[in-house]
C-alpha cells in the first residue's frame, strides 16, 4: 500500500469510527472484493458494509489502545517514586526541608521494600490488561473479513479490558500489607493513608472500562439504528442503558468529590448526566419503526445535542482530574484515551451482540404470533393497558374526544 493510499484508508477509517453513521456509509470495492473471498464468503451488501465499518472502528481502537498503552510505559513511577515525592511536597506544605534522598529512607522505613513490591503490582497488572487487549483488538481488526474469528478476538478482549480492572479494584490491597514493624496506631494510619492512594489507583484502572461499558452499549444501540431502522429493537437498547449509565457516571465520580471537592466535577457529572437523558427523553420517538428519512433526522439530532453535553462534561471533568492530588498529566492523559479506546471497543462488541439479539427476537416474535401463547399474553397485557400500567410517559392521558351529536 503506498503512502496516499495509506492516508485515504485512515482519514476513511476515522471518519467511520467517528461518525458511525450508516446512512452516509458504504464499503469500497476492495472491502467487498475481500469479504466475497473470505469463508464464509459475505456478499449481501448491507454486512459488507458492517463488516468494512467493524474493520475501520477496531483499527480506531487498537491505535488508541496503543497510544494509551505507551503513555502508561513513559509514565511509569514506581511505588518508591511515586510515595517519595508525595512525602517532598508534604514536607514542603508543612514549610519543611526534606531531601529527595531522605524522603526516599523515610519511605523504604516506613513500608518496607516487600510492601513496596506489592503495591507494583496493579500498574503492572493494568499494563498486562492493556497490552492483552490492544493484541486482541488489533488482531480482531487484521482478521476483519473473517467475522467469526473477529468477533471472538474482540469479545475476549471486552473480558479482559473488564476482568483485571475489576479484580484490582475488589482486591484489598491495604489490607494485604505487612506492617507488623509499626506501631499499632501507626500501622493503622499508615493503611488509611495507603487506602486512599490504592482507590485513587483503582479509579484510574477499572474507570475506563465501566464508563466504556455503558456509554459503548448506547452508542452501539444508537448506531445499530441507523443501520436497521425498521426495528424498535436498538431503541429499547439505548433507553435501557441511558439511565443505568447516568446512574454510573454520578456514582463513579461521587467517590472521587469525597477525596477533593470541586466545582467543576459536580457541573462535568451533570452535562454527562443531561447527555445520557437525551436518549431516554427521546424514548418514545427510538421505541419504533422508521423511514429512512424519519431515522436520519432523529438519530443525528439526538446525537447532536448528547455530543455536545458530553463534550462541555469531558472538558470539566479532565480540568477536575488534572488538578487532583495525586494525579498527573501523564495517568489523566493515559485515563483519557483508554477511555476512548474501550469505547471503541465497546461499540464494536455492542453492535456484535445487539444484532445478534435482534436476529433472535425476530425469530422468537414469529414463532410467538402463532403459538399458544400469544392470547394469553395478549389478555395480560390488556389488564395492565387498562389499568394504566403500560405507557412510557406517566402524564394523565389526553380525555377522549366525544363522539358528534347527531344530526337533526
Amino acid at each position: 500500500m503506498d503512502r496516499q493510499a495509506l492516508v485515504d484508508d485512515v482519514r476513511l477509517s476515522a471518519g467511520r469510527a467517528l461518525g458511525s453513521d450508516f446512512f452516509d456509509l458504504s464499503a469500497t470495492d476492495a472491502e467487498r472484493a475481500a469479504l466475497a473471498q473470505s469463508q464464509p464468503p459475505v456478499t449481501a451488501k448491507i454486512a459488507q458494509n458492517y463488516a468494512a465499518w467493524r474493520r475501520s472502528v477496531l483499527y480506531a481502537a487498537a491505535f488508541l489502545l496503543f497510544i494509551a498503552a505507551l503513555l502508561e510505559i513513559a509514565g511509569y513511577e514506581s511505588a518508591e517514586d511515586g510515595l517519595t515525592t508525595l512525602t517532598v511536597k508534604a514536607a514542603k506544605a508543612n514549610n519543611q526541608r526534606l531531601s529527595k534522598d531522605d524522603a526516599r529512607r523515610r519511605v523504604k522505613a516506613a513500608i518496607r521494600d516487600e510492601n513496596l513490591e506489592t503495591i507494583d503490582t496493579i500498574p503492572m497488572l493494568n499494563l498486562l490488561k492493556s497490552l492483552i487487549v490492544l493484541i486482541c483488538i488489533f488482531l480482531a481488526g487484521r482478521h476483519w473479513s473473517d467475522l467469526r474469528k473477529s468477533r471472538r478476538l474482540a469479545r475476549r478482549a471486552w473480558y479482559v479490558m473488564l476482568g483485571i480492572p475489576l479484580a484490582i479494584a475488589i482486591y484489598p490491597w491495604a489490607q494485604a500489607l505487612d506492617l507488623r514493624h509499626l506501631a499499632s496506631n501507626e500501622a493503622t494510619a499508615m493503611r488509611a493513608m495507603l487506602s486512599g492512594m490504592f482507590g485513587l489507583m483503582a479509579f484510574f484502572a477499572l474507570g475506563p472500562a465501566v464508563i466504556a461499558t455503558f456509554a459503548g452499549m448506547m452508542r452501539a444501540s444508537i448506531t445499530l439504528k441507523t443501520l436497521l431502522h425498521e426495528s424498535a429493537v436498538p431503541g429499547y437498547v439505548t433507553a435501557l442503558f441511558a439511565p443505568v449509565y447516568a446512574i454510573v457516571i454520578v456514582v463513579v465520580f461521587a467517590l472521587i468529590n469525597q477525596i477533593q471537592a470541586d466545582a467543576k466535577l459536580p457541573i462535568g457529572v451533570g452535562c454527562m448526566f443531561g447527555a445520557a437523558m437525551v436518549y431516554l427523553w427521546r424514548a418514545s420517538d427510538l421505541l419504533r419503526s422508521h423511514t429512512k428519512d424519519e431515522a436520519v433526522d432523529l438519530v443525528r439530532g439526538v446525537r447532536r445535542t448528547a455530543f455536545v453535553l458530553n463534550a462541555v462534561g469531558i472538558v470539566l471533568i479532565t480540568l477536575f482530574l488534572l488538578d487532583m492530588n495525586g494525579a498527573t498529566f501523564s495517568s489523566v492523559a493515559t485515563f483519557l484515551v483508554t477511555a476512548g479506546g474501550n469505547l471503541f471497543v465497546l461499540v464494536v462488541v455492542g453492535c456484535d451482540f445487539i444484532l445478534a439479539l435482534l436476529r433472535k427476537e425476530y425469530e422468537q416474535a414469529k414463532e410467538f404470533q402463532n403459538s399458544k401463547f400469544a392470547a394469553e399474553f395478549e389478555a395480560k397485557m390488556a389488564g395492565f393497558t387498562k389499568a394504566g400500567m403500560s405507557d412510557l410517559s406517566t402524564a394523565e392521558p389526553a380525555a377522549p374526544t366525544p363522539p358528534p351529536p347527531p344530526a337533526p
